[in-house]
Formats: C-alpha cells, sequence, structure tokens
C-alpha cells in the first residue's frame, strides 16, 4: 500500500513546520489540501504563501471556488502560513471582519437546505465582506490558474506593509467598493422579500389545496360509512333470508319423504296389475308380427312380379329406342344430303337471303311443361360467312351463324307454310344437325352462335339463347306434322330448294316495322365464282375494308394520286387500261368495289369510231384517239331503306374507311346478279350504240358523261344515265 501523500506548512511567526495529509479529489484525481485542516493548525490563518505568491483557492469551470474549500498540493515545498496580526486589527478604519474567506454554499457531500431570510442575509454578508477584503489586498480572483491547478498573484507586499498613501488609496477604494456592496446587499434583500412572499403565497396555496384534500377525504370517508351501513344491512337481510330458506328446505325433505313413503306402496299395489297388462300386451304384439310375415311373404311376391313387369317394359322401350335411333339416323342422313344439295347451289338471286328459319315467338303462350300451345313463329335469317368472307389474320368466326336480328312476324303464317314449309324443314335440320359444304360450314345446334345487341332486341335474343335447343325441336315437331298433313305421308321432304320468284315472294309474307334498317340485318356480296351472299354487318366490314386496301394499292401502283381526300388515276395508254382491269379482276370481292364504289363518275373521251370487245378493258383500249380515263372514288348519298335503287345523282364525294360508317350509310343497290364485267365481256359489242345501251341498263354505273371530239368542230353529248 502506497503512502499518502503530504504538504509541509510553516508560519511566519515561527520556524515549526507542520505537516498535513493531503486529500485525492474523486473527480479530477489530483491531491489538495482542505482549508479546514489548515484552519485546524493555523486558527488565525488568513492566507498560504508560495515563492512569494499567494496560493489561491481551487475553482471549477465558471470560476467558482470549489466547495469545500481546498488549495493544491505543492510536493516538496513548504508553503508559507500568514496570520490574522491582532495588534494593528484595532488601528485599522475598516470594520470588517478578517476571517478566512469561505463562500456559505453547499458542497457536493452536504445536503441541500431552505435558508431562511435571515440566515441568507448573514450569508450574504459575510461573502460580501470576504469579497471586499479580497479586492482590498488586491487579489485577481479570475487569474489563469497554473498547471497544478493554483492560482497567482502579482509579487507584490501586503497592503499594510506599503506607505500610508497607499493604504489611504485603497482605503478610499475600499468604501466605493463598499458602497457598491450596500447597494447589491438591498438589491439582494429585496430579491429576498420577494421570494419571502413567494413562499408565503405558496405555503397558502398548499394549505388551501391540504384543507380542500381533507374536506374531500372526510367526504369520501362518509360515502365508505354508509356503504358500510347498507353492506351491514344487506347482511342482516342475507342472514334473515338464509335462515327462512333453511326451514323450506327442511320442509321440503319431509314432503320429499312422504311422497316416496307413498310412492312406494303406490308401487306394490300396482306391480301386479301392471305384469298382468304387459303379457297381455306381448301376446298382442306376437300376434301382429306374425301378421306381418304373411303380408310381407304376399308382398314379396308382388315385388318380384313388379320386377319381371320392370324388366318387360324396358326391353320394349329398349327396342323402340333401337327403332327411334335407327329412325333417326335415317333421318339424319337424308337431311344431310338435302342440306348438302342445297347450300351447295348458287344462290340464284340477289333480292333477299336464302338461308332463313322460323322458330317460335316468345310472346307465345304456353303450356304447363313450358312448351308453346299457340302457333306463332317468326322468321329469322342466317349469315352466309365462310371461306369468301375470310381474310389474312382474321378474328371473326367464319361459320354459319343467326343474324344479328330479332326476326319477323308473319303476316300469313298458314300460307307461308304451305309455300315454304318443306325449304323450312331442311333449314331445321341444317341448323339441328349442322353440314359441311366446300367453302361453307353450318355449325350443329350448340355450336349456333350469335350476338346480343342493346336494345328493343335484347330480351328477345336473351329468351332464344336460352331457348334454342327447345325452340328448334318444337319447330321440326310442328313443321313435319304440318308437311305430313298437307303431303299425307311423315318426315317426307319433296322440294329442297327455293326458286327465284319464291325467294322474291319472302317479303309479301313478312311484317317489317322498320324500313330503314336491310332485311335480316345481312349485305349482298359477291363471290370468288361470282354468286351472290348475304353476309353481317360484322363480315362486311372487314371484307371490304381488305379488298379496299387492295384496290388502293392497284391505282398507287398504276400512278394514281389522292388530293383532298379524293385518289385520281389518269390512264394515258392502252396497254396501263388493259393492265389495270386485268389486275382489279383477278382480286376476289374487288369487282363489287369496281363497280360500287369507282364507276360511279367515269369521264371518257371518245373519237366516235366503232367498237369491237369482248371485256371491258377490250372495250377502252380498242377505242381509238383515247386521250384519258379518269376513275374517281365517290360514293352515291342513298334512300334511307337500303332496299331501293333510286340515286341521288350529281352527289359525288369521298368515300371513307367502312369501319368509319354506319349500315344505313352503305350503298347496297341490287336488281340483278351482279356480274356486270362478266355481262360486258360475254357481249359482241359491234358499235358505240350497243355500248350506250348496255351502259345505260347497269345497275352499277350511275352517271356517264361522253365526249366526243371531231376535228372540224366539238361537240358535246348530253349525259347519259
Amino acid at each position: 500500500m502506497s503512502a499518502v501523500p503530504s504538504q509541509a506548512f510553516r508560519s511566519q511567526s515561527s520556524s515549526k513546520v507542520v505537516v498535513l495529509p493531503t486529500r485525492q479529489d474523486p473527480k479530477s484525481g489530483r491531491h489538495v489540501i482542505r482549508w479546514k485542516d489548515i484552519q485546524h493548525c493555523f486558527k488565525d490563518v488568513q492566507y498560504v504563501i508560495h515563492n512569494g505568491l499567494v496560493v489561491m483557492f481551487l475553482t471549477d469551470d465558471d470560476w467558482e471556488d470549489l466547495i469545500p474549500l481546498r488549495i493544491a498540493h505543492h510536493p516538496g515545498s513548504v508553503l508559507e502560513v500568514v496570520l490574522i496580526d491582532k495588534s494593528q486589527s484595532g488601528s485599522d478604519s475598516m470594520a470588517i471582519s478578517l476571517e478566512a474567506p469561505s463562500y456559505h454554499t453547499h458542497a457536493a457531500d452536504e445536503p441541500l437546505m431552505t435558508p431562511s431570510s435571515s440566515q441568507e442575509v448573514g450569508s450574504v454578508a459575510r461573502d460580501v465582506a470576504s469579497l471586499s477584503i479580497r479586492e482590498a489586498v488586491g487579489y485577481q480572483t479570475h487569474a489563469v490558474c497554473p498547471q497544478d491547478y493554483t492560482r497567482a498573484t502579482p509579487t507584490m507586499s501586503p497592503p499594510w506593509t506599503n506607505d500610508n498613501m497607499k493604504h489611504q488609496e485603497q482605503l478610499h477604494q475600499l468604501q466605493q467598493q463598499m458602497q457598491q456592496m450596500h447597494r447589491q446587499m438591498e438589491e439582494i434583500l429585496g430579491k429576498i422579500q420577494q421570494a419571502s412572499q413567494h413562499v408565503q403565497g405558496t405555503q397558502q396555496q398548499m394549505k388551501d389545496d391540504i384543507d380542500t384534500t381533507l374536506q374531500q377525504t372526510q367526504t369520501y370517508i362518509q360515502q365508505l360509512e354508509q356503504r358500510l351501513e347498507e353492506t351491514r344491512q344487506r347482511e342482516e337481510a342475507l342472514l334473515t333470508s338464509q335462515q327462512q330458506l333453511y326451514q323450506l328446505v327442511e320442509e321440503v325433505q319431509q314432503k320429499v319423504q312422504r311422497l316416496d313413503q307413498e310412492v312406494q306402496d303406490s308401487r306394490e299395489a300396482t306391480r301386479e296389475s301392471q305384469h298382468q297388462t304387459l303379457q297381455q300386451q306381448l301376446n298382442e304384439g306376437l300376434e301382429k308380427i306374425h301378421q306381418m310375415e304373411q303380408q310381407a311373404h304376399h308382398s314379396h311376391e308382388q315385388c318380384e312380379q313388379l320386377q319381371q313387369q320392370i324388366l318387360e317394359i324396358e326391353k320394349v322401350h329398349q327396342q323402340r329406342q333401337e327403332y327411334l335411333s335407327l329412325q333417326d339416323f335415317d333421318k339424319f342422313v337424308y337431311a344431310q344430303h338435302c342440306v348438302q344439295a342445297v347450300l351447295a347451289k348458287p344462290c340464284p338471286e340477289p333480292s333477299n337471303p336464302r338461308l332463313f328459319i322460323i322458330l317460335p315467338a316468345p310472346t307465345s303462350a304456353v303450356d304447363g311443361e313450358g312448351r308453346p300451345c299457340s302457333l306463332r313463329f317468326r322468321l329469322y335469317f342466317l349469315c352466309e360467312c365462310g371461306v369468301h368472307t375470310m381474310t389474312k389474320n382474321c378474328n371473326t368466326p367464319h361459320q354459319v351463324h343467326l343474324a344479328q336480328h330479332c326476326g319477323y312476324e308473319l303476316d300469313n303464317q298458314h300460307g307461308f307454310i304451305d309455300k315454304y314449309g318443306s325449304y323450312l324443314l331442311t333449314m331445321m335440320y341444317m341448323v339441328k344437325y349442322g353440314a359441311r359444304v366446300k367453302g361453307l360450314v353450318v355449325p350443329p345446334l350448340l355450336g349456333l352462335s350469335y350476338a346480343i345487341k342493346d336494345g328493343e332486341d335484347q330480351e328477345h335474343l336473351k329468351f332464344i339463347k336460352k331457348n334454342i335447343d327447345r325452340l328448334v325441336d318444337d319447330t321440326i315437331t310442328y313443321l313435319e306434322s304440318a308437311i305430313s298433313i298437307i303431303n299425307s305421308e311423315t318426315s317426307t321432304i319433296t322440294r329442297m330448294d327455293i326458286s327465284p320468284s319464291e325467294l322474291v315472294q319472302l317479303k309479301s309474307y313478312v311484317r317489317i316495322m322498320n324500313d330503314e334498317r336491310p332485311i335480316g340485318d345481312l349485305w349482298a356480296i359477291s363471290t370468288r365464282e361470282g354468286h351472290c351472299a348475304w353476309i353481317c354487318w360484322n363480315h362486311l366490314v372487314e371484307l371490304y375494308e381488305t379488298d379496299f386496301q387492295r384496290l388502293k394499292c392497284i391505282i398507287f401502283g398504276a400512278g394514281g394520286i389522292c388530293q383532298n381526300n379524293k385518289v385520281q388515276l389518269n390512264i394515258t395508254s392502252d396497254t396501263a387500261t388493259k393492265q389495270l382491269f386485268d389486275t382489279i379482276g383477278k382480286v376476289c370481292g374487288l369487282q363489287d368495289i369496281v363497280n360500287w364504289k369507282l364507276l360511279t363518275n367515269i369521264s371518257l373521251d371518245l373519237s366516235g369510231h366503232s367498237l369491237v370487245a369482248t371485256s371491258t378493258s377490250d372495250i377502252i383500249s380498242s377505242l381509238s384517239g383515247l386521250k384519258s380515263l379518269s376513275l374517281d372514288f365517290g360514293r352515291f348519298s342513298m334512300v334511307a331503306d337500303g332496299i331501293s335503287q333510286a340515286p341521288v345523282s350529281g352527289v359525288v364525294m369521298e368515300v371513307p374507311q367502312l369501319s368509319n360508317l354506319t349500315p344505313n350509310d352503305i350503298e347496297l343497290i341490287y336488281q340483278s346478279h351482279p356480274v356486270v364485267l362478266k355481262i360486258l365481256r360475254a357481249s359482241k359489242i359491234m358499235d358505240g350504240a350497243r355500248l350506250v345501251d348496255i351502259i345505260q341498263h347497269s345497275t352499277r354505273l350511275r352517271e356517264l358523261h361522253r365526249k366526243l371530239f371531231k376535228a372540224e368542230a366539238n361537240s358535246h353529248c348530253a349525259p347519259l344515265k
């Protein structure tokens, strides 16, 4: 264990050296000497000197003396202790006690106590006196401490060693400082009074709070006493009820004992009679069981007879089903033959669609099984889409389907069945079983699809979609019965096709409510083979958009130009004319577009020579002196019904894409089979009069201007319409 460092002290008036042990500061770890330890050895100590300099008390970061007071350790040095000279204390004019400088503040290891006003005043007075003495002797209280944490002052002799002049100046300064300290003490006393008043107010508030708390406590105690009294009363009532309950239980137990005794007595009395009754019931039960066994044996015999009858009925039913299946198969084969014969035959006239069926009207009365009991039917058309409507990268199915139309009511249903019954039955077989012909596919009943449009037809089409299989079967049954009555034979189809005149007369049996819509919402087109087919709007748009793009490519390839949404082509040679028309004739579907859209406004510059040709291109190329041929994309404004052929002359405008048009905006005028170019190819045109006659009777050309130029003079012929 290491020795504790010590510090040597010696008084100026004595040569005796006093050694005091040091203390280690727990915060800084330095060795220090407490001022109280020095005062214990030197009672009249005033300050300590080391090498002529006053040793100052250690301070904190705010230059406040550390409590308790302490000085730094000076190892190997003897510090001189300056004592108070009592002989000179009476001659000094200062009325200040020269006690050791100390701050009456709380040390870190002493508890903090709140002093009274008088104690605070005394402490402040002592601090002021000590401060005055320090200023009087010229201490530098805020000098920078050396490395050993001690304060140093300039080397100077004590104030009482100077001459009288300096002493008087110091006294004068001390008086001024005393006055300043007096003012500070007055301010401090004022603050102390304010603090005292604040303490008194706080005490009064605390007293009021204590009184309020006491009052609330007394009220709470009273409430507890009341609750305690109520609890005591409830306990007394509970005890009373418990006693009454005990008495009641005793009475019940006594009654139960009496009842048990009575029951035991009655059991002994009735046991004999019950035994006799049970024996009698047992005998009756055995007799009933015997009767039930006899009945069960009889029922078993009846069940065997019924099973035998059921087997016989099932055998008969199976034979009948086999017979009916053979009949249905024969009917299916015969129907397929008839359907293929009808579909393979090209449509003779474009007046009306040739594929149509009838179905019971949804407003017809129904019986208990949901079947129509009245004979009201509606006419529905089918879209003839197939290979002829397919285009590249098409997404629309190309199978025969119901048109997007709610059907038509029949004005003369009986006459309609008489006239078209056999053909209708063939169409119904086609819808039920399906059919396949070159380029045309009819799916079976379950594959028959159609779209439900919004509007007034929505509920009707939903009914058709939900009951299509039952409606088709009911229609076939009705038609077979009607035809058997008419022809006096069953399931025999006498006619498989329909004549052009019958197609023309079809409208006379149909009640058309809206003349603005085309019949069945179908439009006629020409196939590659030159036949007529009626398709729905979706297939029409897809087909004509594709063909129209092909035609535009052909026109642009021949040197056509596009200005103001109008394409114009000028042909100046016979070779270019022949190539153009030959190319148009080879593309499927373009013939209709050329006749329908392009040849609506043709200007021909002729020289008046005779014509000998076998085709349209030959007609134009044979014209000697041909100047130019202009083909303009134009569209005629049509009447709203889509059926009439009356055009509005003089109206020629650009043709937008079909996807931007509505069905009522498209010109669909067909009086005869659309083979205008074929008619021209098959005719031998010998002169200009023959050409004029053909043009005048053409159903596609709407306006044709012929201009004759002669060498002598120009003459203009009236336009041919």
